[in-house]
């Protein structure tokens, strides 16, 4: 897989290219929540709220950041039905994955993945107890640059056409997933960065009058 930055095409976001196919680096959240119903009798008793979240499996797994929060819904021994679950634009997405509170709580818990990029409702009837890991809310596509690095587990970006002083990292462990992490590179100069380069445990970053690692 080979990243491409959004500055040399002319783009406001940056691009992977796998095999012959080109697609947006990172994926954008959902913009609307699901919407809540009462179903029939079931396991839930309580005020809960949803969000839902747009996801790649596969070889390079990604997940975005949170729609908006739902409308809360209160219910007594019931299921809860969910309906007008956003569908992704991104050719990639090939999941939905549904979060959702514990009874009476605020923290989102993983309730179940949708396994395709167009079913638009779902049925809740699990309990709190059979729920899973907590939603990550900061999962934004990484910023648009002239640069690109891999280092230390992390896609590093600099370049960037607003900030062309600052270095943007994403996640450990992923080269879409940003949370707003970022470095201001600057020593009373109002030069730019003009290149970034890895080599051996160093990030080394380069200005026209001065270097930084």
């Amino acid at each position: 897989r080979i990243f491409i930055t959004g500055d040399s095409l002319g783009s406001d976001v940056n691009y992977a290219l796998e095999g012959d196919e080109m697609y947006k680096l990172g994926i954008d959240a959902p913009t609307q929540s699901p919407t809540l119903s009462e179903g029939d009798a079931g396991n839930l008793t309580g005020t809960y709220r949803y969000v839902v979240t747009f996801y790649r499996s596969g070889n390079y797994p990604c997940e975005s950041s949170p729609s908006p929060i739902s409308d809360p819904i209160t219910v007594s021994g019931k299921k809860i039905v969910l309906s007008d679950i956003p569908v992704s634009s991104h050719p990639k997405v090939n999941c939905r994955r549904i979060y959702r509170t514990y009874a009476d709580g605020a923290v989102y818990y993983w309730v179940a993945d949708i396994d395709d990029n167009s079913t638009t409702t779902f049925e809740d009837n699990y309990t709190d107890a059979e729920l899973g890991d907590e939603v990550e809310w900061d999962n934004d596509p990484p910023p648009v640059g002239k640069y690109f690095e891999v280092w230390d587990n992390k896609l590093w970006i600099a370049g960037n056409p607003e900030y062309p002083n600052m270095l943007f990292c994403t996640k450990t462990g992923t080269s879409e997933q940003w949370d707003g992490s970022f470095l201001a590179i600057s020593r009373r100069e109002s030069d730019v960065i003009t290149q970034i380069k890895a080599f051996g445990d160093v990030l080394y970053v380069f200005k026209n009058k001065s270097m930084f690692k």
